[in-house]
């Protein structure tokens, strides 16, 4: 009997020992860490975790404590605003205890900021009224455009004059411009045409009615050749116009597509049963 309770005891003994001795890991198939600040080792809240293997997320919480599903060699993604963010490839060291994740903190750089005293509304809507407002790429381009436009305009007024001149036979009455004007005028007509190209080319181009169609290499140029917008339809539409009528343009050309399939097949066909009747013969 003594033995016995002895026997019992030592197995008892061996049991709480392993139990005490055994270390803590994660449930299989989950990963756990804890992410901290580079700077001041403290844990970071609200972490967005994404295992980017498997399309799973979660937030760590507010000691920077996370677990998520994952398995070896799964990508995870760590990412928070105000740190830089950070990947990194789960191996078997990662797998087999808690993983320590070191975010570094972002610093952004402010522009110097000057502040004046006003001291009456009166002149605080006064120095508001002076404020210049910085032109914006579209005011650039209309105040270019206006300027070629006048200049056109001269260049035209020109001709004419030079028109009626000779029609009256009087061409001493014809203003005449030097070469260096005549190179001018002719420059500012050929920003004006790049310029509307430009505008053109940010609402119609080919990666945009790919985008829309889904068509690509040889097909996608048949079916921009099938198009064949004008220009002046493609210069006073909107991009939204523009969109839509390829679409349009699009449905038709799904439609020629298939019929000249079918017409393709049908000759075949037809080809196929003369051979056939003529073997027969």
């Amino acid at each position: 009997m003594v033995y016995r309770i002895v026997f019992f005891s030592f197995i008892a003994c061996l049991t709480i020992h392993s139990l005490y001795s055994q270390k803590v890991t994660q449930s299989p198939g989950y990963v756990s860490g804890r992410i901290i600040d580079s700077d001041v080792s403290k844990g970071i809240s609200f972490v967005h975790v994404l295992n980017e293997s498997q399309r799973l997320s979660v937030l760590s919480d507010t000691s920077g404590r996370f677990t998520i599903r994952a398995g070896l060699n799964d990508t995870l993604v760590f990412s928070v605003i105000g740190y830089l963010g950070k990947f990194i490839v789960l191996d078997k060291s990662t797998m087999n205890g808690d993983i320590e994740i070191l975010l570094a903190p972002r610093y952004y750089e402010i522009a110097e900021v000057e502040v004046f005293g006003i001291t009456s509304y009166s002149k605080f809507r006064e120095k508001f009224r002076k404020t210049e407002i910085p032109k914006t790429e579209t005011d650039i381009l209309r105040s270019n455009l206006q300027a070629i436009a006048i200049d056109i305009g001269q260049e035209a007024k020109y001709y004419l004059s030079m028109k009626k001149a000779a029609e009256g036979g009087n061409l001493m009455a014809a203003p005449i411009l030097s070469p260096e004007e005549k190179q001018r005028l002719k420059l500012k007509e050929m920003m004006n045409k790049e310029s509307i190209q430009y505008e053109i080319d940010k609402k119609y181009n080919r990666q945009v009615v790919a985008d829309l169609t889904g068509l690509k290499d040889q097909e996608l140029d048949e079916f921009m050749l099938y198009c064949k917008f004008s220009q002046k339809f493609l210069q006073f539409s909107s991009q939204y116009e523009i969109l839509v009528k390829v679409l349009e343009k699009y449905e038709q050309y799904k439609e020629l597509k298939k019929k000249s399939s079918i017409q393709t097949y049908d000759n075949y066909a037809l080809n196929t049963n003369t051979f056939r009747y003529t073997g027969c013969v």
